[in-house]
């Protein structure tokens, strides 16, 4: 058995649900940038965390081995309404609100993220935790700036076994 990267998208998003429920935020799982991006452009008001995969790197010199880095994007943003007011929350709270900042909010998300132990199924990577990789800021195409940061994370995996087929190209 090897790690499917929709069913690793839908556990951590399941796992990320009563975090982000109990921080008043909603949690996405998208299967492309492209929709992430939109998602994080189009957010309701409040906190947003949208999870996608970010491809996967061959991760051995042995051909038959077929281990990879997994890499899945985790973004972070925020959208304050229609009304922006000077105690602006991206470093400090709103005052009478129980909300973090956007930075405290990455801060506990990448916590979250971190904590994760993912069963893999493979007897070579049983049990996994993610590498976290860094955090950026969230543009969109034209280098438009987000209210967002996007963290990477990577996982060891191997992919499913294959069965070698000779292929023989017509003369």
């Amino acid at each position: 058995m090897t790690l499917d990267p929709d069913k690793l998208l839908r556990a951590i998003k399941t796992d990320l649900a009563t975090f982000a429920a109990s921080n008043k935020a909603v949690v996405f799982a998208c299967q492309d940038e492209y929709s992430a991006l939109m998602q994080l452009a189009s957010a309701p008001q409040g906190f947003i965390i949208v999870i996608n995969d970010d491809g996967d790197t061959n991760a051995s010199e042995i051909d038959e081995l077929y281990m990879v880095t997994a890499k899945v994007r985790v973004s972070v943003g925020f959208n304050p309404g229609l009304h922006m007011d000077k105690g602006d929350p991206v470093l400090l709270p709103e005052a009478g609100t129980n909300r973090p900042s956007l930075l405290a909010m990455i801060a506990s998300v990448r916590t979250r993220m971190l904590e994760q132990t993912i069963n893999t199924g493979d007897p070579l990577t049983a049990e996994s935790v993610w590498r976290y990789t860094g955090r950026a800021p969230t543009r969109l195409p034209g280098n438009v700036p987000l209210r967002a940061y996007s963290m990477t994370f990577e996982l060891n995996t191997t992919l499913a076994a294959t069965t070698l087929r000779e292929l023989t190209p017509p003369t």
